[in-house]
């Protein structure tokens, strides 16, 4: 639940930035609410930062890096993503498919050739497809 209640603030600070409102407003909105939600589901530190036209236009830190040592979070500060990287490879791939630069039902093996000499004793790698990757439908254990 505290994955998806994260997941839902970020989606709602873009909402708020696209919102016509200033932006001076929009980003103390932002800032509160990333405040209490870090503070009700007890997230220990977090960062936001903004691009815009390929400019940060905000970036906040918020909370310890490491709470035991009482090490604030900033710019250097290294968090855990977690399966979120999953999210972002999806949309890579996607964008990718959007372009024309692959399909999501040729193998994989096509775009990563070395990808057929993974030993998988429950499924025949040569034939997994990359929206079997992406569906959880592979047949691939542990990975």
């Amino acid at each position: 639940m505290k994955k998806w209640s994260a997941w839902l603030l970020l989606c709602w600070s873009a909402a708020v930035y696209a919102q016509g409102d200033p932006v001076d407003k929009n980003m103390k909105t932002l800032g509160e609410v990333f405040d209490t939600r870090m503070k009700e589901l007890s997230v220990v530190g977090g960062a936001v930062a903004i691009v815009h036209d390929g400019k940060t236009v905000y970036t906040r830190h918020y909370g310890y890096a490491d709470e035991e040592r009482k090490i604030v979070a900033g710019d250097e500060s290294i968090y855990l993503w977690g399966s979120n990287t999953k999210l972002f490879t999806t949309l890579a791939i996607m964008q990718l498919r959007d372009h024309g630069r692959l399909t999501l039902d040729d193998p994989l093996v096509h775009y990563i050739p070395s990808f057929r000499n993974v030993n998988n004793p429950f499924a025949n790698t040569k034939t997994i497809t990359l929206r079997m990757l992406m569906s959880h439908s592979s047949g691939l254990q542990n990975g």
